[in-house]
């Protein structure tokens, strides 16, 4: 497989211009179409569902409690998310070892 890839890169260097233009837009496509899709999978998923609503917010808030409540709600749910979307594409499972 690497070595199709490996010819195909090579006769792409090897050949004018505009071929090389076509693969650029074309590459450049896949890869904005890539980025968007993802973009808008986690802009739909449910990352977090604000756990920042369960505490109570009080008047003395510091920027730290609020910087560390985001934090946890992001890095939480996002990591489990990007392992589903990587099982899913290699199509194997992970496994998880309990602390």
């Amino acid at each position: 497989m690497f070595e199709k890839l490996k010819n195909k890169l090579k006769q792409i260097q090897e050949s004018d211009e505009q071929i090389k233009k076509r693969w650029l837009v074309l590459m450049s496509i896949v890869s904005m179409a890539v980025i968007v899709a993802v973009w808008l999978f986690f802009l739909n998923s449910p990352i977090g569902k604000n756990e920042a609503e369960k505490i109570e917010v009080s008047e003395e808030t510091s920027f730290w409690q609020v910087f560390k409540t985001g934090l946890n709600s992001v890095s939480g749910s996002g990591w489990n998310e990007i392992k589903n979307l990587y099982s899913q594409a290699i199509g194997k499972m992970f496994i998880e070892v309990e602390k």
